[in-house]
């Protein structure tokens, strides 16, 4: 039976540039470069629209972009119906041209004189590693995940994880470590605009780290450059489960900021549950010597969904896994006829810099209402839901954390910031 998962919206990569304005006139014979400038190699490809912005050489000129899917033969053509000269224009390659496996283009001048003018051959893979850099230096869409506790265990291809199904990535198969957690799953932090989509583990330099469920290697970066202190740096991810027809795997984990890659793993690389597959580091976007871990599904190829890690892991050296996410899986409390919920920021003792509120609907009605949640101690808050004795709820946790933008907030079940899950949490009071 298929599971319920949030609907997701593709969000277009708008990647803006700019050709140099032409100085010479248009019976000086031009060669292309001297219209457009290699900016155009510093795109990304994790675009479903491509977009850019060109300049009009000059009046009786016409520029064409061809453009064609690599599984294609021919090349297709765009006529840019314009003849001012310096006018800025821009367009969107058409979206179907742009599916897997990628697609190229190139730019034509056609000169009043009839010569033709035509650029090299660009291309883009848009079918691409999970770890995508943006200008910011952040890593992946950072915007949605798949919680996996809300369907009881169920990953979207109804692939089923057991509870503890993984190690820890640190120690080995027969002795295994559980340092402290620096950064939890989810957690809103004043340093970045998003929620965390991993597990930060405060190690040293140097720290084994090891495959946490067997699998085999599905994208692999050994290497860094320093000058480029974004993104996930020198990084490891591990396919687990059967590929299907695309070549996704069911889920993977990834370990990002390595200090250094083993040799040996190259794509498809078969590895077992305990080997190692590197060292820790501080390797690209990284303030201090840290794993930043983390579970996920593809989702095609341009999201990522990632999932809370507790499920996986047997969470007893975790503080009962409350270390690992920032919001905990919402209980019904017996003894206090409450809904209870636990939500852990950095440390344990912290919960003041958090507000939590629960947002109720009931099943019969389209309003949803927002009440405040009273912190009891311990980083639990706590709803008494009397006023709604009778009837069934659908509800949902809301964290907002002061000193963050405060027009954005987390919600559990996990969804995109801002916005409300379209899967809920449900309860007869």
């Amino acid at each position: 039976m298929k599971k319920l998962i949030p609907i997701l919206l593709i969000l277009t990569t708008a990647l803006l540039f700019t050709l140099a304005a032409p100085t010479l006139g248009l019976d000086n014979n031009p060669k292309f470069e001297e219209f457009y400038t290699e900016e155009f190699n510093s795109m990304t490809a994790d675009m479903f629209d491509f977009i850019f912005k060109i300049k009009h050489p000059g009046k009786g000129a016409k520029i064409l972009v061809e453009y064609k899917n690599m599984n294609e033969e021919e090349f297709k053509t765009i006529d840019i119906n314009t003849d001012t000269p310096g006018e800025e224009l821009q367009l969107s390659i058409p979206k179907e041209a742009t599916s897997e496996p990628g697609f190229e283009y190139r730019l034509k001048l056609v000169l009043p004189n009839g010569k033709e003018v035509i650029s090299k051959v660009f291309k883009v893979i848009t079918k691409v590693d999970p770890l995508k850099e943006s200008a910011g230096g952040e890593v992946g869409n950072p915007y949605y995940f798949y919680d996996i506790d809300r369907y009881n265990g169920y990953l979207p291809d109804d692939t089923y994880v057991s509870p503890g199904i993984a190690r820890s990535p640190f120690g080995t198969t027969t002795s295994e470590t559980f340092p402290g957690v620096t950064s939890k799953f989810a957690e809103l932090r004043t340093l970045t605009p998003t929620p965390h989509n991993g597990t930060d583990f405060g190690v040293e330099n140097g720290t084994p780290i090891h495959a946490v469920i067997a699998g085999k290697v599905a994208f692999v970066n050994p290497t860094w450059d320093p000058a480029n202190p974004k993104g996930a740096g020198r990084y490891v991810i591990l396919g687990h489960g059967v590929q299907d027809a695309y070549g996704y795997y069911p889920y993977y984990s990834r370990y990002l900021h390595l200090s250094e890659v083993a040799t040996g793993l190259t794509v498809g690389t078969s590895v077992s549950k305990g080997q190692q597959i590197g060292k820790s580091g501080d390797s690209g976007a990284a303030g201090a010597y840290h794993l930043d871990f983390g579970f996920l599904v593809k989702w095609g190829d341009t999201e990522d969904l990632f999932m809370p890690p507790e499920r996986f892991f047997n969470t007893t050296n975790w503080n009962s896994e409350k270390d690992l996410g920032f919001i905990q899986v919402p209980v019904w409390n017996a003894s206090q006829n409450s809904i209870d919920v636990n939500v852990y920021p950095k440390g344990t003792n912290d919960g003041s810099t958090v507000n939590v509120s629960i947002m109720v609907k009931p099943t019969t009605s389209s309003t949803w209402t927002e009440h405040t949640m009273t912190g009891v101690g311990n980083n639990t808050y706590r709803f008494n839901p009397s006023s709604y004795a009778g009837q069934t709820i659908d509800y949902y946790i809301k964290v907002i954390r002061p000193g963050y933008d405060p027009t954005k907030y987390i919600t559990r079940p996990y969804y995109k910031t801002n916005q409300a899950p379209l899967s809920f949490y449900r309860r007869t009071i």
